[in-house]
């Protein structure tokens, strides 16, 4: 009997090796499909700009003013942000459901459609094929989401913070290199056509990208774990599990408030650098570049090292207070165009912005992780993703008309909503919220977590 006992411990042993070495490489081939399809992706990032503010931009005609340009991108923005906030808690459920790898392949197949409505628009000079194919895109795109949950699958709580930073250090690599690329591959001419080259090279690489997820990617949810339990919906369990807790429904707050500011900069800012600053799109490339360029670097350098000697609410402070300064410089320096100080602190003022949400996002996504079942993080990463995307697809609108009065004013929402995140981040720190969110990640803590009251 001993005998057995012994060879069936070394056969438990190796089966668990096995298993941790295919969580293993499952993460490197999420890591390297993050940075491929974000570089294929990002490809055509610096043109949108082009594509609705260059006079001759081949989607509308030279006589639309730059009001009517504003409004047309305000809708192609909120059309995607509308897309993007269905997509994630569909998608995200859907992974929970028949697990993640199928979903990745649905992803995929949004990057081919997203090229090629590129190709199409340009070729016939239509907008609105372009409208259509990018909403289908948004519609499909939950790669980020769907990785996410991919590394909670396998990643243990006292280590998300870091493996999700990580991730956003690959995002960065495809972030920095896709629109470099992109800006220089935009300025050459194919067959007559200005803007088309990227959104080809887009279409192929979704073609390579489905290929390698095939044959590398490892599925680490089985879904037999809900099928067990059909009672019980996800998305529903998930929202009770989420909201029964007012310390971390205040943390959501701060969440849409970083999504507000830092979806705003994202989305506006190249335009703004554009038409304010006369920027070409080589040099609107380098721009969108150099946001990657601080993803990598806040990601994998500067988060990780704050977190060995500062609290996540001393980081959270510091890091809402570099993103105040950050849009804050680059609102004033619109004002001086013409002079080169205000040319570089428009650079400059990328780092602090970008170090602000990668801070706030991998340390909130940690926390509302580490409350919720492991069976419903698919679930929760979707759920995170459409809080965003409901803030984004509220303020698009909203900023495209304050652009179409002053280019620079949607600068201003995002100073707003710095102002704001930094009271509530002040208002949770003097009143110990973060103290009892931290006892809610007990185990004792999370059956009782619903009586718990942040302001006793």
């Amino acid at each position: 009997m001993q005998t057995v006992s012994i060879i069936l411990h070394k056969e438990q042993q190796k089966k668990r090796i096995k298993i941790n070495m295919g969580f293993k490489n499952n993460l490197k081939s999420v890591y390297t499909t993050l940075v491929l399809g974000h570089f294929s992706t990002s490809l055509c990032a610096p043109l949108f700009a082009f594509l609705f503010f260059e006079r001759s931009s081949p989607l509308l005609p030279y006589s639309t003013s730059m009001a009517e340009r504003a409004i047309y991108f305000g809708i192609f923005l909120t059309l995607y942000k509308i897309a993007s906030m269905l997509s994630n808690p569909f998608f995200g459920t859907l992974s929970d459901i028949i697990g993640r790898k199928k979903v990745y392949y649905i992803i995929i197949l949004g990057m081919f459609i997203y090229g090629l409505a590129g190709i199409i628009s340009n070729v016939f000079n239509n907008i609105w094929i372009f409208m259509i194919g990018t909403t289908i895109f948004g519609f499909l795109w939950a790669m980020n989401s769907i990785s996410v949950a991919t590394i909670n699958d396998v990643t243990i709580p006292s280590k998300k913070a870091t493996k999700l930073a990580f991730m956003q250090t690959f995002i960065g690599i495809g972030i920095l290199a896709g629109p470099v690329v992109g800006g220089r591959l935009g300025s050459i001419k194919i067959l007559g056509h200005d803007y088309i080259l990227p959104f080809i090279i887009l279409s192929l690489f979704a073609i390579v990208l489905f290929f390698f997820v095939k044959f590398t990617y490892n599925d680490t949810f089985f879904p037999k774990r809900i099928k067990k339990d059909k009672k019980k919906f996800p998305l529903k369990s998930c929202l009770v599990e989420l909201f029964s807790s007012k310390a971390i429904l205040w943390l959501i707050l701060v969440y849409i408030l970083d999504q507000i500011s830092w979806g705003t900069y994202y989305d506006f800012a190249p335009s703004i650098a554009k038409t304010v600053f006369h920027l070409n799109v080589k040099e609107i490339g380098w721009f969108d570049g150099i946001i990657g360029a601080s993803l990598i670097v806040s990601s994998g350098l500067l988060l990780p090292f704050l977190k060995k000697f500062s609290k996540d609410h001393t980081l959270m402070l510091v890091a809402s207070i570099a993103g105040l300064i950050g849009v804050s410089a680059a609102y004033i320096s619109s004002f001086f165009p013409d002079y080169n100080i205000s040319y570089l602190i428009l650079w400059v003022s990328i780092f602090p912005v970008v170090a602000c949400d990668i801070i706030i996002f991998c340390t909130l996504v940690s926390y509302f992780s580490n409350v919720i079942s492991s069976e419903y993080q698919g679930t929760l990463i979707g759920l995170i993703y459409i809080i965003g995307m409901i803030a984004g697809a509220i303020m698009a609108p909203i900023n495209a008309i304050l652009m179409s009065y002053k280019m620079n004013l949607p600068l201003v929402v995002c100073l707003i909503a710095m102002i704001l995140l930094i009271i509530i981040v002040l208002i949770l720190r003097k009143r110990r919220g973060f103290d009892v969110i931290n006892v809610q990640l007990t185990l004792e803590a999370k059956k009782a977590s619903s009586n718990l009251n942040i302001f006793e």
